[in-house]
């Protein structure tokens, strides 16, 4: 059915102008980025299958390359990338919504930065003598184990910011919150070449879309 022919309060533009963009559901959000539909279906039905084709979820949808959106049924180039550009304006607000001077402001910018993410994405979180935050960088995409990064370029920023301590982070695409066999490995063999540098490190962190757990090797720290 064409949008056109429902009724003003049911067409999601019309919805959001009357009643806030928070009265709207997923689908309805997604229909009015999408803003029409394909052959056979309207937005709505179109955002519909969209959310459908991935278990309804909105971190699955989000996180598809341009190269997938495009490739969905009904989505072209244009939608695609029209689409991807609204998700990475949002991802940089989040970035810049505030200074992040402590390390659970650190590690919440980072769950959120990677709410989306289809890849475990590793960072490192430079800490002053008195734990403030000096700055957070991206070291490494993909599978994180020990030879996923360069340890030699971590200690250089550290370095460089006068770093007291480290702390790494990264996150589990598939929502489970508990440290790997690699995670451990690696946390302990980070732990010793800080060590043999006068580095601390506060810790290795693995971040859901639902929790923050500290990585340790003897359990897990679930905050």
């Amino acid at each position: 059915m064409n949008l056109l022919s429902l009724p003003a309060h049911e067409r999601p533009r019309e919805r959001l102008l009357c009643k806030g963009a928070e009265a709207l559901s997923d689908a309805e959000l997604l229909a009015v980025l999408l803003r029409t539909g394909s052959p056979g279906k309207n937005a709505v039905e179109l955002a519909q299958t969209l959310l459908r084709d991935h278990d309804g979820s909105l971190a699955k949808v989000f996180g598809l390359s341009l190269s997938q959106i495009s490739q969905t049924s009904g989505i072209g180039p244009s939608k695609a990338v029209q689409f991807k550009a609204c998700i990475e304006l949002a991802k940089r607000l989040l970035a810049s919504a505030a200074p992040i001077t402590d390390l659970q402001s650190a590690l919440e910018t980072i769950q959120a930065q990677t709410a989306f993410a289809q890849k475990e994405m590793l960072y490192a979180i430079y800490l002053d003598a008195r734990g403030r935050v000096l700055k957070t960088e991206l070291i490494a995409t993909g599978t994180v184990n020990a030879s996923a990064f360069h340890p030699r370029e971590v200690f250089k920023t550290a370095f460089a910011e006068n770093a007291a301590s480290i702390v790494l982070a990264h996150n589990h695409p598939s929502g489970n919150v508990e440290a790997s066999e690699a995670d451990v490995e690696l946390t302990v063999e980070f732990q010793k070449l800080c060590a043999g540098l006068g580095l601390e490190m506060l810790g290795h962190y693995v971040v859901t879309t639902d929790a923050i757990a500290k990585n340790e090797p003897l359990g897990l720290q679930i905050q």
